[in-house]
């Protein structure tokens, strides 16, 4: 995946120092504007920390706080923050800084349904922090820890893949323990009904870490970045950009 040639030019060491530019991407009016390295088909959200793309801000701030992150998949599934207290701010202009419990939230509830209990992506370049005790939500369709729905989490230094039922059963997949820098983060439902997670890091992808049954439906409420709709706090984890796909990558898309 060569996520946006704005990641690869604000120096981030995640990928193999090349996350520019093949492929075309919609802009958040849904036209289809510059030239990037992310598959349109069945991107639902498509979110980053960039003060321009193709012309246009990725983002509003109110006071030096972001209150909008403009969702560039076409959707139009914009993430928002209405309450100044909750909104993060950004850091060295590449991410947003979710520390003491920050939060953005779309407004639908059930644009992620077409999820179901299909295949589904998400992709996300962020700093996780190290040994961070407790489940700390980053990015997610569930409003509580024992919601429905799929969450990225950090958990004691590692990243955490999460897809529940809302009744108490739970999917897991857990990665290997990260240093406190920036990585690119892969969390999939594949076709076989895993839930796979893989972390990019010095150019290199590990093996990804997978678990068997997750048939669990991926809809949850409304999808959240930073603290879980004003739950589960993200702790110190910054977020730089985040992708939603309701389908599976193919290998060369996910290279």
């Amino acid at each position: 995946m060569g996520f946006s040639g704005a990641i690869g030019d604000r120096g981030f060491n995640t990928a193999a120092g090349t996350m520019g530019s093949a492929g075309v991407a919609r802009s958040p009016s849904g036209k289809m504007q510059g030239r990037t390295g992310v598959p349109g088909n069945g991107l639902l959200l498509w979110v980053m920390v960039k003060p321009s793309m193709g012309g246009s801000a990725t983002y509003q701030t109110s006071a030096g706080l972001v209150s909008v992150l403009r969702d560039w998949s076409g959707e139009r599934n914009h993430l928002k923050q209405s309450t100044a207290a909750n909104r993060p701010a950004i850091v060295g202009g590449k991410a947003l800084d979710f520390t003491g419990g920050p939060y953005l939230v779309g407004d639908s509830a059930t644009a992620f349904d077409v999820i179901g209990t299909g295949e589904f992506e998400v992709w996300a370049v962020l700093r996780l922090p190290s040994l961070v005790a407790g489940l700390q939500v980053m990015i997610g369709t569930v409003a509580r820890v024992a919601g429905l729905g799929f969450q990225l989490l950090a958990h004691a230094g590692k990243f955490r893949g999460r897809l529940a039922d809302g009744d108490g059963n739970k999917a897991i997949v857990t990665g290997a323990t990260q240093n406190n820098g920036f990585r690119m983060v892969r969390f999939r439902r594949t076709s076989a009904n895993k839930l796979a997670l893989s972390v990019r890091t010095s150019g290199v992808n590990d093996t990804p870490t997978q678990v068997t049954g997750a048939t669990f439906n991926a809809s949850g409420g409304a999808l959240s970045i930073g603290a879980a709709n004003g739950g589960s706090p993200a702790a110190t984890v910054k977020i730089a950009e985040v992708l939603v796909y309701k389908r599976g990558l193919s290998s060369g898309q996910a290279t």
